[in-house]
């Protein structure tokens, strides 16, 4: 299974104007707890997840 989390910058609303502030990690793993958690370890510090993707 495939998790993708669009990330963005911990200060500024949600909504900014600015896209080349937000990022996409992935990761896969056998199952999707396993991939949310490995993607989840991908965020840098100062960074809050957006929004989750998967492949189901």
């Amino acid at each position: 299974m495939e998790v993708v989390l669009t990330i963005g910058p911990l200060t500024g609303p949600e909504d900014q104007e600015d896209r080349d502030l937000y990022q996409r990690v992935k990761a896969e793993a056998d199952d999707y707890e396993a991939a949310l958690t490995l993607a989840r370890d991908l965020v840098p510090d100062g960074f809050r997840v957006l929004n989750i993707r998967t492949d189901r």
